[in-house]
């Protein structure tokens, strides 16, 4: 798919995914620095990927990596149905 083709739909689900790795890294106290860091990818990518500022995909290894730290499952992480109820202040996701 060409950068200049990505879908309203698929930009919403980009954008999803950053927002639940944001959510679980807040809801787990760590700093961007730390979450990055750990993950070894600079601050500005996670911010990045959490902020979906551009809509290139990032190597899958280091969204693995964020998920191992954040002790979530990649199915979780790729969840973009509940994004917009947390971040409206609805009820918060629950790994299962």
């Amino acid at each position: 798919m060409a950068k200049d083709k990505i879908t309203e739909r698929t930009k919403s689900r980009i954008l999803a995914i950053g927002k639940n790795i944001a959510y679980y890294r807040e809801l787990q106290k760590l700093a961007q620095e730390d979450l990055a860091r750990k993950a070894g990818i600079s601050t500005t990518t996670l911010s990045r990927i959490e902020s979906s500022e551009t809509y290139t995909v990032h190597g899958l290894p280091s969204y693995i990596q964020i998920a191992d730290i954040l002790k979530i499952s990649m199915d979780t992480m790729m969840d973009w149905s509940n994004a917009e109820k947390v971040y409206e202040g609805g009820e918060a996701h629950e790994e299962g």
